[in-house]
């Protein structure tokens, strides 16, 4: 992501080094503006960014997507791309506080991620924050991945873990379960599958999404949805999206999401009686 000025003050972007070293980014702008977008930006400018995010996105969206969230997070008022002094420090290297493990594609070594570790030790240059990326987070080895856990548990107050993935399932427990996960990935790729139905199959979901950010939660509705329109089951797949419309308005916090798709799904609770005060 690396980038060659142009007169009208963005960049270009240029072919990102294959050897999976650290190294600084560029800044640029989202692919789209879905909705997983819009959360990105408002929790920026709400100041509530969590400190460890895992971002999963289409593989040829992850530089665009490092670089507009790097950018936003850089910002002083947490735009990105406006005269603020920080915005005014990207050059064509990319921005001193930044720094970024692996390439698209390619994980981080372990050496990649222990010189990030050493980095963030410093306080920013121009930034009120540090931000260090992790490609291809899905895909990196045990070694690596345990070498940013103390980092991704304890950070410094300035320090921001960016992991992006294309894949949540394939990503390390041990990151899953310190990070914030938020989903990017287009709802229409999504394949029909069916809703956990039995007690093994519920306490299996129940494992893996249990710190899984709202927008993540969200974003399961799609294929259990389709998969009950594909199966003859009208109704089934309209109260799927009446509770999917519910958690998008925001109104509910991850805890309180969980527990009502558990509660709406698992054990039947009427939940458009409960909530009908926030619809």
């Amino acid at each position: 992501m690396t980038g060659e000025g142009r007169g009208d003050g963005t960049t270009k972007k240029t072919p990102l080094p294959r050897d999976g070293a650290p190294r600084t980014l560029s800044c640029g702008t989202p692919a789209d503006d879905r909705a997983g977008w819009r959360r990105l930006r408002d929790l920026v400018h709400a100041g509530h960014f969590p400190q460890c995010v895992a971002i999963a996105a289409p593989e040829e969206e992850h530089e665009a997507t490092a670089a507009a969230v790097a950018s936003m997070l850089l910002c002083r008022e947490g735009r990105g791309g406006d005269d603020c002094p920080s915005c005014a420090g990207w050059t064509e290297g990319g921005h001193p506080d930044l720094m970024q493990g692996g390439t698209v594609g390619t994980p981080p070594t372990i050496d990649a991620c222990r010189e990030i570790i050493r980095w963030t030790a410093y306080r920013p240059v121009l930034a009120a924050r540090k931000v260090a990326v992790f490609f291809a987070a899905d895909r990196m080895a045990l070694p690596a991945a345990n070498s940013v856990l103390k980092m991704a548990e304890e950070p410094q107050e300035y320090a921001y873990s960016i992991f992006l993935l294309s894949n949540p399932d394939l990503l390390l427990p041990t990151i899953r379960s310190r990070a914030w996960t938020i989903s990017l990935q287009p709802a229409e790729r999504a394949a029909a599958l069916p809703p956990p139905s039995t007690a093994e199959e519920w306490i299996y979901w129940m494992e893996k999404n249990a710190d899984t950010e709202v927008d993540g939660l969200v974003a399961q509705f799609a294929p259990w949805i389709r998969h009950e329109v594909e199966n003859g089951h009208p109704e089934a797949a309209a109260r799927l999206d009446r509770l999917r419309m519910l958690l998008k308005t925001g109104r509910l916090s991850q805890t309180m999401s969980f527990d009502l798709i558990v509660w709406a799904l698992k054990e039947g609770i009427a939940f458009e009686h409960v909530f009908d005060d926030i619809w």
